[in-house]
């Protein structure tokens, strides 16, 4: 039985001390030299990259959590993360079983160990920014109120961005917008920061902290939503393609039955849990996910 700690950072600290490229090179070692014989631990961990609702999110998927307990027979724990990396480093180094990842840090996790598992993601309801579909866009806002209107508008200024393992709020824009528009970042901007999150991305630009942000377009919608800003707070500089939406991913060599029992639980779409955690993140539905649906993104990023 694997022991159980207090806290995601706890856990972590136990089997992740070592930096990221070293635990991930650890991990490529390991992939290679495991025994084929699968796993069947007795309790699972899941944790969500921290794109906004941190607690929140987690709280959010009890119901469908639960849902996985009845259909495994194993007790389900969230694992609060403090960013991007962590969850990376917890899937890769056994410590999380089953996670959301933005669509990049899947990408970045699969390229080290493709044994992870992509099982569903969200079909997001229509909204202010995007309309209903499995996918959303990296938007480059600024708050209305100011006169920036073009990217030479905010040379010198000071940009938000996510975190470095973001998707729309990072490794599109700095890898596919600024080829396409012929513009270095540290070169273009005075100064660029690190939020944690796209709603603190979002109300940095509207109360003025700082003149331009990449956000989700899912998030914006929600913010809207949720009566935090209104749609005419945000100017749209710029919209990427479409990006495919956070996957549901299980960690490698987990026992098939374990991993058919999850995988139906989640695509359950009847079920009152996953209803409830539809309704909670605004969504229409799940949909089932295959990793070349993510092809797209390792394009983008590219």
């Amino acid at each position: 039985m694997r022991p159980r700690a207090s806290t995601f950072v706890e856990r972590l600290s136990c089997r992740c001390r070592l930096l990221l490229p070293i635990l991930l090179a650890c991990a490529q070692f390991h992939a290679q030299a495991a025994s084929s014989a699968c796993e069947n631990p007795s309790r699972l961990y899941f944790s969500v990259v921290p794109e906004g609702g941190g607690q929140r999110d987690l709280n959010r998927f009890k119901p469908l959590l639960k849902h996985i307990s009845m259909k495994t027979g194993k007790p389900v724990d969230t694992m609060r993360a403090h960013s991007y990396g962590m969850v990376i480093e917890g899937l890769l180094g056994g410590a999380v079983d089953l996670a959301m990842l933005g669509p990049a840090s899947y990408v970045a996790a699969r390229k080290i160990d493709e044994g992870i598992v992509p099982i569903a993601a969200f079909a997001r309801n229509s909204g202010a920014f995007h309309p209903e579909a499995a996918s959303y866009h990296s938007l480059l806002i600024t708050a209305y109120k100011r006169n920036l209107k073009t990217k030479e508008d905010l040379r010198g200024k000071r940009l938000a961005m996510v975190d470095p393992n973001s998707t729309s709020g990072s490794l599109i824009p700095r890898r596919y917008y600024a080829k396409k528009v012929n513009l270095k970042f540290e070169d273009h901007f005075d100064e660029i920061v690190y939020t944690g999150n796209h709603p603190k991305s979002v109300m940095s630009v509207v109360e003025g902290k700082v003149d331009a942000a990449f956000v989700s377009s899912t998030h914006l919608n929600e913010l809207v939503r949720e009566g935090k800003i209104k749609a005419e707070d945000v100017r749209i500089l710029w919209r990427s393609p479409p990006i495919p939406t956070d996957p549901i991913v299980l960690r490698s060599n987990l026992c098939e039955p374990l991993v058919a029992a999850i995988r139906a639980a989640i695509l359950d779409a009847s079920h009152p849990a996953n209803q409830k955690v539809l309704k909670a993140f605004n969504a229409t539905r799940f949909v089932p996910v295959r990793d070349k649906d993510y092809d797209i993104v390792r394009e983008l990023a590219r």
